[in-house]
């Protein structure tokens, strides 16, 4: 019982670290115009897809799904406490990966895709085009995230179906 209440704990843990780090990604990589000097015009699309990530919920818009799929995972298999290991070591390495793979991608974008105008500033430098490598990794890490769980799922059940 003792057990099954610390998992619980360390599983509800890995999911906050989850939402806040997807939430910073998105947050990041989706509004670009976030620190700049000059932003765009009020009323322009880039404007305001810029502050519907800023400001509002579309900071949500990648974390809240993938944590409801992780938390509907776990509620379809509760009767099973070795799944809930499974997911805690999965959570955590899936937010290591995330960081790994958001560094790995952002240096590919501004070194390779957009390298940056040897001038000391250019308002024209930031924009939506910056945001399309590193948004795909990580709708991709995310995506290879609940396939594994749900692969991690069903072998635990195939085992203790033979069992």
């Amino acid at each position: 019982m003792t057990k099954r209440i610390g998992m619980t704990i360390l599983l509800i843990g890995s999911w906050l670290l989850i939402f806040f780090t997807l939430t910073f990604f998105t947050e990041l990589i989706m509004a670009p115009w976030d620190t700049a000097i000059h932003l765009p015009e009020v009323g322009t699309w880039q404007r305001t897809l810029n502050d519907f990530f800023d400001f509002s919920l579309g900071k949500y818009l990648l974390s809240v799904p993938v944590i409801l799929l992780n938390i509907w995972l776990v509620a379809s298999n509760r009767a099973k406490p070795a799944f809930l290991g499974h997911v805690v070591m999965g959570n955590l390495v899936f937010v290591g990966a995330l960081w790994a793979l958001f560094m790995l991608a952002a240096a590919i974008n501004n070194q390779i895709l957009y390298p940056y105008p040897p001038v000391a500033y250019d308002p024209n430098y930031r924009g939506y085009h910056l945001s399309v490598f590193p948004m795909a990794v990580m709708l991709a890490a995310c995506a290879g995230w609940v396939m594994w769980q749900r692969r991690v799922e069903r072998a635990l059940s195939a085992r203790t179906a033979t069992a």
